[in-house]
């Protein structure tokens, strides 16, 4: 089954799209470089620790 969305529906994924990524800066905001690139190790660890994603090579 293929399943496609509107163009209703694309607008829509678009919109809150824009809104998550700027959520997403604001709570960051607080977080230097290094706080972010440990942030983003400790986040993976937990997804590959539940089998979410796949560990990074190299």
């Amino acid at each position: 089954m293929l399943v496609r969305l509107t163009l209703a529906g694309k607008e829509l994924i678009d919109t809150a799209l824009a809104g998550h990524v700027r959520n997403e800066e604001r709570i960051l905001a607080g977080l230097d470089a290094e706080e972010r690139a440990q942030l983003d190790t400790l986040l993976r660890k937990l997804l590959v620790a539940h089998g979410d994603t796949e560990p990074l090579l190299g």
